[in-house]
């Protein structure tokens, strides 16, 4: 099936600066930037997420069924005790507060609303996928809120790995990072299953679920995710098929790592989370 619009690849980045910028400019994000970098940031990781409520996700069509599987999922999923930025809408904020109490876990709350994502307007996308393909814009703009932290963590909303059982209640990581991993890389883990018909092989393939980067190469991994993105989809030219495998974080990784693969660091062939799990 051919798509019949032309200009789904375009990024709406005047929103999306614009209402950042809005925070940037608030007394009261400056004020608890500060607190929460003298409280929190002595570990030199910092794990980043977002959650907004859609009407349909890749689990469900019904709104009301997905916010549903999500608040439980997350009722052990969110309460990693870690740094943690957090963007997320409105809509969004009672339910994450309940779930992850600031006097409890350290967590830092972003405003921001899913229609101001810079992905928000991609047309013949899912939804779900636009903000797969916002996380490297988060996570740019949390190395912005944060630029004396050297590692940047994207965990998903949801983490598949603690739906059902609880992480260990102390803090992350453990271990030290530096000690661990290269410094210029993208650490990525190798998941359970592959996604059959996107790619000429399935080896190699990379976890978009828990990732992690180092500050010194975010900018250069933001700007070859985004190229690459927009390769892929110039390459779809319209086809349905060819635009959902692109619009996959996974498959975008796949082409970035096979333009430079000197960016990339396997870290292990564990589940979905096992760089948060093996780093306690």
């Amino acid at each position: 099936h051919i798509c019949s619009s032309r200009a789904m690849m375009e990024l709406n980045s005047s929103k999306f600066l614009t209402e950042m910028q809005k925070n940037y400019n608030s007394e009261r994000f400056l004020s608890e930037k500060i607190n929460f970098e003298n409280r929190f940031l002595d570990r030199d990781a910092l794990l980043v997420s977002a959650y907004w409520i859609l009407k349909k996700n890749k689990y469900t069509d019904q709104e009301n069924e997905s916010l549903q599987l999500y608040s439980n999922w997350m009722m052990n999923s969110s309460i990693i005790n870690a740094p943690v930025l957090f963007f997320r809408g409105k809509n969004e904020s009672s339910l994450l507060y309940s779930l992850r109490p600031p006097s409890k876990l350290p967590t830092f709350w972003v405003d921001l609303e899913f229609h101001d994502l810079r992905t928000s307007n991609l047309e013949n996308i899912r939804d779900v996928s636009k903000i797969w393909m916002a996380k490297f814009d988060l996570l740019l703009e949390a190395s912005k809120i944060f630029p004396k932290i050297s590692w940047l963590v994207w965990a998903d909303a949801g983490l598949n790995e603690f739906r059902s059982n609880p992480p260990p209640s102390q803090r992350w990581p453990v271990k030290n990072l530096d000690k661990q991993y290269p410094i210029k890389a993208f650490i990525y883990v190798v998941p359970p299953h592959s996604h059959d018909g996107c790619l000429p092989r399935t080896e190699g393939i990379m976890g978009g679920t828990v990732f992690m980067i180092h500050r010194s190469v975010v900018q250069e991994l933001h700007a070859l995710f985004y190229s690459t993105f927009s390769s892929c989809m110039r390459r779809a030219n319209g086809y349905e098929k060819m635009i959902l495998c692109c619009s996959d974080d996974q498959i975008i990784f796949f082409h970035m790592k096979e333009l430079r693969p000197d960016l990339f660091y396997q870290h292990t062939h564990g589940g979905w989370a096992a760089i948060i799990k093996d780093n306690y």
